[in-house]
C-alpha cells in the first residue's frame, strides 16, 4: 500500500533480487512467482506530463510465508494443568484466489519421554511448551515421532488460536517439561501442505576469500572474490566506507549479487571495502577484508571534469562526492542547492591540482544547522564544465 502521486511502478523481489515480480499497490494479497527468504522492494518513477513530480510519501510492505508461523505457546491458567493455548499466523496460501487455498490446519505434538513425575499420576501445575521454529517449508515431518492433535478450518483469518493438551506438568520437583508442536496447512490436494515444522539453520557461510581491490579511478574501482562453496549460498553483499575499520551495517551496504566480481562505477581511492555471503536462511558471514589492493599508488589522471554519483543516497548522516579535475587543474565549486534554488551549503571553493577528488557534505548548511528531508541538488562548476546531480535526505 502507498501514498503516492502520479506514475510509479512497484516490484519486489522475494530472494535477494534474483528474480523481481510487478506488485500493484492495491490493499491485496498478491503472490509471489519465485519464492525465497530475502524480500526486497524497489519503485520506478515515470513523468507521466511535464511538470507532474512522482512522488510517494508512504510505503507499507506486509508478507506471510508459505507455512503457518508459530507465534507462540503459553499456559491455560486455572485448567488444573495440561493444556496451553496455541496461536499461530496464517499461511501465505490463506487468502481468497489463492492458487492453492489452504482447507484446515493441523496440528501436531511430538511424541516425547515423559519426565519420571508423570508416571503413572502426574503433578498439577502450570504447564509451559516450545514452539518448533522455522525457517522453510517442509513437505515431509520435521525430525521425531508426531500425533494428530486437532484440526481447524481456514477462514483467511490473520491470526489463529485453539487450546491443545499436553502430556505432562512442569513442577517443582521434577523441573521443566517442554512440548513441541507443529502446525501443517492442508490444501485441497493430498499430496500439497505447507509445515510449520523444520530444523532451524543458524550457521553461517563461509568468510568470502581472495577480495581483491584494482582502484581503477577514470572507470570506477574493481572488486573481486572467490566463490562459495556453500550448498546453501544465496548472494553476497558488498560494504564501502571511507574509515578503513568500518563495521558492515545497512547503511552503507551498496550491492547485492552472485557474482564473483563487481565494478564500482562510483568508487574513489578514498574507498575502503567489506564483502560478506548471506545463505538462504538469512545468515551472513564475518566481512572479509580485501586481501590484495592494486592501482592506488599511481593513480590514472582523468581526462576531463566530471561529478560523479553521491554515496550514499539518499542519505541520512552524510554523503561523499566524488568529482574528477584533468590535468590542467582549474577552479573548482562545488555548492549544494535546494530545489528553490536557493544556496544550502558550498563544499569546495578554488583551485584543484588533478586527480579523483572527494568531497563530504554532512547534511548541513551554511551555519551549522541540519538541513530538513527532502531533494538536494549538488552542483560542479569548472573552467568550461557545469553539472549536477540530485540528493535525497531522509530524516
Amino acid at each position: 500500500t502507498t501514498t503516492q502521486e502520479d506514475s510509479i511502478a512497484w516490484e519486489l523481489s522475494a530472494d535477494g533480487g534474483s528474480a523481481w515480480d510487478p506488485f500493484p499497490a492495491d490493499d491485496v494479497w498478491h503472490q509471489f512467482a519465485s519464492a525465497g527468504t530475502d524480500l526486497l522492494w524497489k519503485s520506478t518513477h515515470s513523468y507521466a506530463t511535464p511538470g507532474v513530480n512522482p512522488a510517494c510519501s508512504d510505503v507499507g510492505i506486509q508478507w506471510l510465508c508459505s507455512y503457518a508461523s508459530i507465534e507462540s505457546i503459553v499456559d491455560v491458567g486455572n485448567d488444573q494443568g495440561r493444556q496451553v493455548r496455541i496461536a499461530w499466523q496464517r499461511s501465505g496460501h490463506d487468502y481468497p484466489g489463492s492458487s492453492s487455498p489452504i482447507t484446515d490446519y493441523v496440528i501436531y505434538r511430538r511424541i516425547d519421554e515423559l519426565p519420571a513425575a508423570a508416571r503413572p499420576y502426574p503433578a498439577v501445575r502450570s504447564d509451559r511448551a516450545l514452539a518448533w521454529e522455522s525457517s522453510d517449508q517442509s513437505r515431509f515431518y520435521p525430525p521425531g515421532d508426531w500425533d494428530f492433535v486437532e484440526v481447524l478450518p481456514a477462514c483467511c483469518e490473520d491470526e489463529y488460536a485453539t487450546v491443545v493438551p499436553t502430556l505432562a506438568d512442569s513442577t517443582i520437583a521434577g523441573g521443566m517439561y517442554y512440548t513441541t508442536f507443529f502446525v501443517r496447512a492442508l490444501t485441497d490436494a493430498p499430496d500439497v501442505y505447507f509445515d510449520s515444522g523444520c530444523s532451524v539453520d543458524n550457521l553461517a557461510p563461509a568468510v568470502p576469500g581472495g577480495l581483491a581491490v584494482n582502484y581503477t579511478v577514470v572507470s570506477g574501482n574493481e572488486l573481486s572474490w572467490e566463490a562459495s562453496e556453500d550448498e546453501d549460498f544465496q548472494h553476497f553483499r558488498v560494504y564501502r566506507d571511507d574509515n578503513e575499520e568500518f563495521e558492515p551495517s545497512p547503511e552503507n551496504l551498496i550491492h547485492m549479487t552472485i557474482d564473483v566480481a563487481w565494478l564500482d562505477p562510483d568508487g574513489t581511492p578514498l574507498h575502503h571495502y567489506k564483502v560478506t555471503a548471506l545463505d538462504h536462511a538469512g545468515n551472513e558471514s564475518d566481512a572479509a577484508s580485501p586481501e590484495s589492493v592494486t592501482g592506488v599508488e599511481e593513480p590514472a589522471i582523468p581526462a576531463r571534469f566530471a561529478l560523479h554519483r553521491s554515496a550514499p543516497n539518499p542519505i541520512r548522516s552524510g554523503a561523499e562526492i566524488a568529482y574528477d579535475v584533468p590535468a590542467d587543474g582549474g577552479e573548482v565549486t562545488l555548492t549544494v542547492y535546494d530545489v528553490a534554488g536557493r544556496r544550502v551549503r558550498i563544499l569546495v571553493d578554488g583551485p584543484q591540482t588533478a586527480g579523483r577528488k572527494s568531497a563530504t557534505w554532512d547534511g548541513r548548511d551554511d551555519r551549522g544547522n541540519v538541513v530538513g528531508s527532502g531533494v538536494y541538488y549538488c552542483r560542479l562548476g569548472a573552467p568550461g564544465y557545469e553539472q549536477g546531480i540530485k540528493i535525497t535526505v531522509l530524516r
